[in-house]
């Protein structure tokens, strides 16, 4: 027996059955039997979603069995898959080639799984997942022998979602998601809208992007974490950096919109500000062109 798969096939078939009957006519019944009968089956269509078994991805209640990370997908042969991709941009299915890597979507209600190659999931690649339940990775399943992504869309009530600490994991997370958010807050660990219970941060990443801003929203950074943060503003926002340089060691930050303004009030050992780019310590912040910066309300 298999536990933690869901596994189905699907068939169509056409039967031919002759068979030669006798019968005899009794006074207040009939009686026949089968002389001789013969029968035969036609398979018109058979079809099995993968190769292998599909994958249970999330058989606890918010725990994400990671050991699937890895699982492959025959989406050639899939009548269910129409050839769209979920593309992070603009929050919706796009005609498109398919993900690069892995790609987990954690959404309001539920956890969808795309694996490498793969076009929009179909429901045997997706978990519901209770709204007020903290998503987070099983144990010993967090990272998988080759580079993956996770996207979480935003907006959930949920306690927590819980990134695992893997050198292979990228993270996006839909700004445009956390619907009336005004200011995210980074730290060291979290990035934490102001309407809503925030995303845990892995101690290590490939890398993290705030993609798809509203207009006018602003970035409070007291910290960040130890690895590449990548940031989409609009041009009415504003980004604050304060606290110890500290809790920005080994940072690199990356403002890749043109925003309306960088406050940077960061303790420093070393300072530099030079051709978009500040340096604080071991901290690297890098700017668009026309970008203000001010430090302690001097403009830069």
């Amino acid at each position: 027996m298999d536990l933690g798969v869901i596994d189905f096939d699907m068939n169509l078939k056409a039967g031919v059955r002759i068979s030669l009957r006798a019968c005899i006519n009794l006074f207040i019944f009939k009686k026949c039997w089968t002389l001789v009968s013969w029968q035969t089956d036609v398979k018109l269509f058979e079809y099995r979603p993968a190769k292998d078994k599909i994958p249970d991805i999330a058989p606890y209640n918010g725990q994400i069995d990671g050991k699937h990370v890895d699982f492959i997908y025959n989406f050639d042969n899939d009548p269910l898959d129409d050839g769209y991709a979920f593309r992070a941009i603009e929050n919706r299915t796009v005609r498109d080639g398919g993900v690069d890597k892995p790609t987990y979507y954690i959404g309001v209600n539920s956890v969808m799984l795309l694996p490498k190659g793969g076009h929009e999931a179909n429901a045997a690649l997706t978990k519901t997942v209770a709204g007020a339940q903290t998503v987070q990775w099983q144990s010993g399943t967090e990272c998988g022998s080759e580079a993956y992504k996770v996207v979480v869309a935003g907006d959930s009530p949920r306690q927590n979602t819980i990134i695992p600490s893997c050198a292979n994991a990228e993270v996006e997370i839909f700004q445009n998601g956390y619907h009336e958010a005004t200011k995210f807050q980074i730290s060291r660990t979290s990035v934490v809208p102001n309407t809503r219970p925030g995303v845990t941060l892995g101690s290590q990443s490939s890398g993290v992007y705030l993609s798809n801003p509203d207009y006018g929203v602003s970035y409070e950074f007291v910290g960040a974490p130890a690895y590449s943060f990548k940031l989409d503003g609009s041009e009415a926002s504003k980004a604050t950096f304060k606290g110890a340089s500290s809790e920005y060691s080994g940072s690199t930050v990356e403002i890749a919109t043109q925003i309306d303004r960088i406050d940077f009030d960061v303790s420093c050992s070393s300072f530099v500000y030079k051709s978009n780019q500040i340096t604080c310590d071991s901290l690297v912040v890098k700017t668009q062109d026309g970008t203000p910066v001010y430090r302690y309300d001097h403009k830069l």
